[in-house]
């Protein structure tokens, strides 16, 4: 090339540029239309499902993470759902034996009330041997023979005055209990016991009673035996079951000792036995005759019994 193309060349490269302005006005335009190309791109890939590089270990745990609470709440929930079914199933087999209780209890009551009145037919019926009726008889004796009676069907019984309660308890256990860790008695079991239910209408203010009735009157007898081994701070008291008359002349007798004119009364085999000084000989009480005659009031003095079926408490 010559010196005067190389002029020409010169001059044209300037005029060039200086002709095409809007090469350089486009280039903004191309710049911002790649870059919205790149965008939709990217857009386009995560719509199809695709994610930005080094995302797709966060988006894994994110998943991950979701699976893992998943499955604790599906255990927590398998746990909840078994735990429901058993206590059902408890309260269920809890209902079950109340109503046996119950059942067995009212069975036992209506078989005492049925030999009860069998006793009192067989009293007020003439015997084949005797020329003599009952019926002739003063009623003061038969009053005093079915009373008799009916403590005799009380022998196997036993009251229990001071057993904490709770609401669902296995009143047989707690028997158990007793009588094996407070008695040392560990030869009896549950199966020595027939029936045992508590007395009573359920209030806050104080425990029911509990009557116990055991298989053999042997059993009933050694447990009654043994009931002073009891702690004194224990408050239980092992108590035999009374006929109501002599639920009231054993209490009044109580009573009578606290006032101090007794020196102490008890109940063995069904009957009041009372002490009237340290030394003199325990005697049967079986009447308040025999009670007064025994404390040989002055005639001007009357004695003083308060009889209260409300406050028959036996210790």
């Amino acid at each position: 090339m010559n010196i005067v193309e190389q002029s020409s060349w010169k001059r044209r490269k300037p005029q060039k540029e200086e002709t095409d302005p809007t090469l350089k006005a486009s280039e903004p335009a191309k710049k911002m239309r790649d870059s919205e190309t790149q965008t939709n791109g990217i857009a386009d890939t995560v719509h199809k499902g695709g994610v930005f590089p080094g995302e797709r270990w966060l988006l894994q745990t994110v998943q991950h993470e979701c699976q893992k609470q998943k499955v604790e709440m599906m255990q927590l929930f398998e746990s909840f759902k078994m735990d429901t079914i058993k206590t059902i199933e408890k309260l269920k087999e809890e209902l079950q034996l109340a109503r046996d209780k119950e059942a067995e209890i009212l069975q036992i009551n209506s078989d005492l009330k049925l030999e009860l009145e069998t006793l009192k037919s067989n009293l007020s019926t003439p015997s084949l041997t005797t020329t003599t009726s009952l019926k002739q008889l003063p009623s003061s004796m038969l009053n005093g023979a079915t009373e008799y009676l009916e403590q005799q069907s009380k022998m196997k019984n036993l009251r229990i005055v001071g057993l904490s309660e709770e609401n669902g308890e296995d009143l047989e256990e707690k028997i158990i209990d007793l009588v094996q860790d407070n008695l040392n008695l560990t030869t009896i079991d549950s199966s020595d016991i027939e029936t045992a239910c508590r007395l009573g209408k359920v209030t806050r203010e104080k425990t029911r009673e509990v009557l116990v009735r055991f298989r053999d009157e042997d059993t009933r007898n050694l447990i009654y035996k043994c009931r002073r081994n009891i702690p004194r701070e224990a408050h239980i008291y092992i108590n035999e079951d009374l006929t109501a008359m002599r639920g009231k002349l054993y209490y009044d007798a109580r009573q009578l000792k606290r006032a101090g004119r007794l020196f102490s009364v008890w109940s063995q085999g069904g009957n009041i036995i009372i002490k009237m000084t340290e030394s003199s000989i325990p005697r049967p009480v079986e009447s308040y005759t025999q009670l007064q005659n025994l404390l040989n009031p002055r005639q001007d003095e009357e004695l003083e019994l308060s009889i209260d079926d409300s406050e028959l408490h036996f210790n």
